[in-house]
């Protein structure tokens, strides 16, 4: 369907049998159409932008059945084609009609999960932590990172000191800070402050939840016990997507000192910025975080406040 009514939803109905199955705790990013390298102008590679589709992934999540009996995680990776044909978001040549899905490759990509969080970076996907529950109690989360190829339509596992780095977790959000353009460092720009702009493109990694024995294994922190994290973690990503480094990308901790008021623990919270960073900063708000009551009671407090976070630290 044509989308015109301003300010109004639309349903928008697909094909059942070539659908995602229904599922929740799962991530979505959009990402837009690149014009072919062919194009012999800037002009022309713009008309193509224009005229072809942008796309919507889904990866994981999960499901659990009306009387409770069945739960399960997926592993699986959609992609809906919001726009008209012509070059995918890698480039590829693509017939699908408007508003069809596309079940992609997932061999050698990400176990079943959800509670996972996903970010666009150069036109690919970016994949972090999440969790699995096996149905016996036993929960697993997990810190990996991960690559979608959008060109290729394939996984690649990015090798990081992982040991190192963020615990496992559910419920964070990520956030991926380009490095800082030439403009940015001007003349125009103190010494002092352009010498803290990013060099390289960065991934950030902020709060969740990990549950504790007791708990119900839920990764976006909405209820039980366990671990509500309040950390920062940062990623230059330093190789490309098409050219990965042989050595494992290094994550770092910011301390909290160094952070000014920085958020309270907290998971499932919202973070958003407009690609490219407006004046370099993201926007945090609300979350949830469990705490101890009378009785050994479990209470989950909800957070109705706002920050703003600036992504040049160094």
């Amino acid at each position: 369907p044509e989308i015109k009514d301003r300010g109004r939803w639309t349903r928008i109905v697909t094909p059942a049998k070539s659908s995602p199955p229904p599922r929740s705790s799962h991530q979505a990013v959009l990402l837009p159409a690149v014009a072919s390298s062919s194009s012999s102008s800037a002009a022309a590679a713009a008309a193509a932008v224009k005229k072809s589709s942008s796309f919507l992934y889904v990866f994981g999540g999960e499901l659990t059945s009306k009387d409770m009996s069945k739960f399960r995680h997926y592993r699986d990776l959609w992609r809906l084609q919001v726009g008209g044909g012509g070059s995918g978001s890698g480039g590829e040549k693509t017939s699908s009609p408007r508003w069809s899905w596309e079940s992609l490759p997932t061999k050698g990509g990400p176990s079943a999960r959800s509670g996972h969080r996903m970010a666009a970076w150069k036109g690919n996907l970016l994949l972090f932590g999440g969790f699995h529950d096996d149905g016996s109690g036993k929960v697993d989360y997990f810190n990996d990172v991960w690559l979608y190829d959008t060109a290729k339509l394939s996984w690649s596992k990015l090798e990081t000191n992982a040991a190192a780095g963020p615990s496992p977790r559910g419920g964070c959000q990520l956030l991926v800070a380009p490095a800082a353009s030439a403009s940015a460092s001007s003349a125009s720009v103190s010494s002092a402050s352009a010498s803290a702009l990013l060099d390289t493109d960065t991934l950030f990694v902020f709060g969740g939840h990990t549950a504790g024995s007791g708990g119900d294994g839920d990764g976006d922190g909405e209820t039980g016990t366990g671990k509500v994290h309040d950390d920062i973690w940062a990623l230059p990503l330093t190789s490309s997507p098409s050219s990965p480094s042989q050595q494992p990308l290094r994550w770092s901790r910011l301390p909290r000192s160094s952070l000014g008021f920085a958020p309270t623990p907290r998971a499932s919270f919202g973070l958003a910025a407009n690609p490219p960073l407006s004046r370099r900063r993201a926007i945090l708000w609300g979350g949830i975080v469990d705490r101890a009551g009378a009785r050994d009671r479990v209470f989950s407090e909800h957070c109705d406040d706002l920050y703003a976070f600036n992504v040049d630290l160094k």
